[in-house]
């Protein structure tokens, strides 16, 4: 069943239009919240209701298995059709076509850290418990679960693409990972993982980005650190490169970066506008202050319910039909659809979905309709506060909540 084609990369995006299971807009508005939120383009496709969660698992499955070479295109485009036709997992789906789903094994991330001694079968049996609930990549869930370090992560996955490529013996790369004590020259030469906790860019970055000051700027600023021991941004405004307003914008705005606020350009975006403006300090930090304000809000309660896969179409439905045997219920979800400027015939269904969007309206419903999950909404409600409060990233939050909803046993994470 092995291909003896060219190595192909088979971006989740791509491979997603490939399978014919959405379309290359709805994939460019996924990549869109992808960025603003650090998720996953999967993640963001499941909360934009593009992609059902069940669907995107199984992709996920197909493009290790075609990065591996066990599966061709054609296949996988079966199997994915079957798994959307019949509610199958992929693993079902596959053998109905005849084809060894067991031979997925071999070059997967947690399996090299396993077979290296980097962590054990109950930390990867509980990394891969909480990955796939999460919908976070099992190299981040380990990084934030403090399993492995980033490095370890980043060397293995070059490993894994070596493997891939023919270039490496699996047995090779084991005892490469295994004696590694940090990256080598070959993780050092991979890119940054493409979701990690936090961008951790430089000052001079961010400036020479916004095109504030210029390279060489920064350059002989460095130099003259060495002299003097002070900071970049000092020397920078003593030598009149910067204020000390736009240097105060600019780390305010390097804080947002690094707990995945904002991201790197619109970040860039912002400072080069106040630097234009200069000379207006008072608005400068009221709009930093209010960009920080609106990326916070953007995460509604139901918004993280939903990208934590809690908060299912399913689920939606069975409390509409609990809804339809109350009338008081009934009532009160009406109600908000005619508060929000609604028509009052509105399905009840899309009534409801705006109801949900209050987060008291949210935990009012669920209370009546599915009381036996209240401690997970009110622990979801408590983390997304956090994440609100920026003393959780995202990320963090979202593996806190896979940890308490299947009741894993894990500590805590803190920002």
């Amino acid at each position: 069943m092995k291909q003896n084609s060219q190595n192909v990369d088979y971006r989740l995006g791509e491979l997603l239009v490939d399978l014919g299971v959405t379309s290359a807009t709805e994939i460019t508005k996924g990549l869109k919240v992808a960025a603003h939120t650090s998720l996953p383009l999967g993640k963001t496709l499941v909360m934009l209701d593009c992609v059902p969660d069940y669907v995107i698992r199984s992709v996920v499955e197909a493009q290790s298995m075609l990065r591996d070479r066990l599966l061709e295109l054609g296949q996988a485009k079966q199997a994915v059709g079957i798994v959307k036709r019949k509610r199958w997992t992929f693993s079902e789906a596959l053998i109905s076509l005849g084809v060894d789903a067991g031979t997925t094994k071999g070059t997967r991330l947690g399996e090299l850290l396993r077979d290296a001694g980097k962590i054990d079968a109950q930390q990867l049996e509980m990394g891969l418990a909480i990955a796939d609930y999460s919908g976070l990549p099992l190299g981040q869930v380990l990084i934030l679960l403090n399993k492995v370090t980033e490095d370890k992560v980043r060397l293995t996955l070059s490993l894994q693409r070596e493997l891939r490529a023919s270039n490496l013996e699996r047995k090779d790369a084991v005892r490469r990972l295994s004696t590694a004590d940090s990256a080598d020259e070959t993780g050092t030469s991979l890119p940054a993982l493409t979701v990690t906790p936090a961008i951790k860019i430089k000052l001079g970055e961010l400036l020479t980005e916004a095109e504030v000051v210029s390279d060489d700027h920064v350059k002989e600023a460095i130099r003259s650190n060495r002299d003097n021991k002070k900071m970049l941004g000092q020397i920078l405004v003593e030598k009149q490169r910067i204020s000390s307003d736009l240097l105060t914008a600019a780390l305010r705005l390097q804080s947002l970066i690094w707990s995945n606020f904002i991201s790197i350009p619109k970040a860039a975006a912002v400072l080069r506008e106040a630097h234009r403006l200069e000379g207006a300090p008072d608005a400068l930090a009221t709009d930093v202050d209010g960009l920080l304000d609106r990326e916070a809000k953007k995460i509604s309660l139901y918004d993280f319910l939903r990208i934590t896969g809690y908060l299912t179409r399913e689920k939606i439905r069975a409390s509409v039909e609990k809804i339809k045997e109350d009338p008081r219920l009934l009532a009160y979800v009406m109600s908000h659809a005619k508060n929000a400027n609604e028509a009052e015939r509105s399905p009840l269904e899309e009534a409801t979905e705006l109801a949900l969007r209050d987060t008291a309206a949210l935990r009012a419903i669920f209370n009546e309709t599915h009381p036996e999950d209240r401690p997970l909404v009110d622990s979801a409600l408590v983390f997304h506060q956090l994440v609100q409060e920026r003393k959780l990233t995202l990320c963090q939050a979202l593996v806190n909540f896979s940890i308490k909803i299947n009741g894993i046993g894990a500590e805590p994470l803190h920002a």
